[in-house]
Formats: structure tokens, C-alpha cells, sequence
């Protein structure tokens, strides 16, 4: 809905706000756009609809932290930014073990935030399997993605540069393999540092 609203106000050459100033936006912000009614009424509609879309997120949330006994494990992904209970608890339940992924780059192949190809001297020469991994840490990720890119300010610099040279779909996969990779760090006993996604 994020992607839909950016989208809607791009069309007509406005730019799209940042997922933390679009959290501010009001009425008044969509009529300040000058569009005609209809469209207005579009931008309306989906503002709502991402302000109910994390509603019901949280009240999900509360439900399984109600039945969840959180662990060692559970508590350490949430230093990860973009990673909150939820996604915490998911990771943790999914990955399993840590110390099977042998390096960052092999747990984020396995979480799918890595392209899957194959290639020799520097040419392409084909596609692995892009189902190899588990699908709901690829979900995870894209969504710890969006969240960092909304709260974290160097996170949301780092992704608005990325989104304006290679388009958001790139840019939040992007995002998503280094919040991986710096994930299996984390979970191999280092402590979050943004050294561990940016150098």
C-alpha cells in the first residue's frame, strides 16, 4: 500500500513522501497536493488503509506474544532494525540453528535476498532455483526492510539512494540481504552495529 500510494502521487510529478513523513500526513497534506477530487479520494482511502494494515499488525502481535515463550535467540533478532516481536519470533522459529549457515552470504542465499544465478568469468550463464530457501524469511526481511527504511535514520538515506538509482523493488531486496546478512552476524554472537551493513 506504501509502494501504491508513492506511486499514485509519482504519476502526477509530485514525489512521494518518506514512509516516516507519510505517518504525519493528514488531510490537508493530500489536498495541499492540488489533484483533482478523485484522486484525492484514492490517496484518502489508501492512507487509511496503511494506518489499518498496522493496526491489525499490532493486535496480531499482542495475540501470539500472548501464547509465545520468547528466547535467547528471539530476543537477540530484534536488535536488527526493521525487526520487531513478531518478525523476531519468525526469524528465530525459521532459521533454526544458526551455526548451519557457514557465512553471512549462505544465510542470506537461504533467507532468498540474494540473486539466483549462475555465472562464469563474469557472464551470466543461468538462473539457479529461485525456490531454493525458505520463503517466509524472504516475507520477513522485505518487511524488516520496509520498517528500518522507516525508522532508522541512516537505514532510510542509505535505501532513498538506492531506491532513486535502481527503482524500490531493487532497492528494498537490497535492503533486505543486508539486514540478512547482518542478522546471521547477530545471531552468531556480535552485538548490532550499523558497521555490520554499511562497512
Amino acid at each position: 500500500m506504501l509502494l501504491s500510494f508513492g506511486g499514485l502521487l509519482e504519476r502526477y510529478g509530485l514525489d512521494a513522501p518518506g514512509a516516516r513523513k507519510l505517518e504525519q500526513w493528514t488531510l490537508k497534506d493530500i489536498q495541499a497536493t492540488g489533484l483533482d477530487e478523485f484522486v484525492q479520494l484514492q490517496l484518502e482511502t489508501l492512507l487509511e488503509a496503511i494506518r489499518e494494515s498496522d493496526r491489525l499488525a499490532k493486535k496480531v502481535e499482542q495475540q501470539v506474544l500472548a501464547v509465545a515463550k520468547p528466547t535467547k535467540q528471539y530476543r537477540r533478532a530484534q536488535q536488527v532494525p526493521g525487526i520487531g516481536v513478531a518478525l523476531g519470533m519468525l526469524v528465530a522459529l525459521e532459521s533454526g540453528d544458526f551455526s548451519r549457515f557457514k557465512s553471512a552470504g549462505d544465510y542470506a542465499s537461504y533467507c532468498r535476498a540474494v540473486k539466483s544465478e549462475c555465472s562464469s568469468n563474469g557472464k551470466k550463464k543461468g538462473k539457479n532455483n529461485a525456490k531454493n530457501g525458505n520463503r517466509y524469511l524472504a516475507w520477513a526481511f522485505v518487511e524488516a526492510a520496509t520498517y528500518a527504511a522507516r525508522f532508522n535514520p541512516r537505514i532510510h538515506a542509505w535505501y532513498e539512494r538506492k531506491k532513486r538509482t535502481s527503482g524500490v523493488p531493487k532497492a528494498k531486496k537490497a535492503l533486505a540481504c543486508k539486514l540478512a546478512k547482518a542478522m546471521w552476524h547477530v545471531m552468531n554472537g556480535k552485538d548490532f552495529d550499523e558497521k555490520l551493513m554499511f562497512g
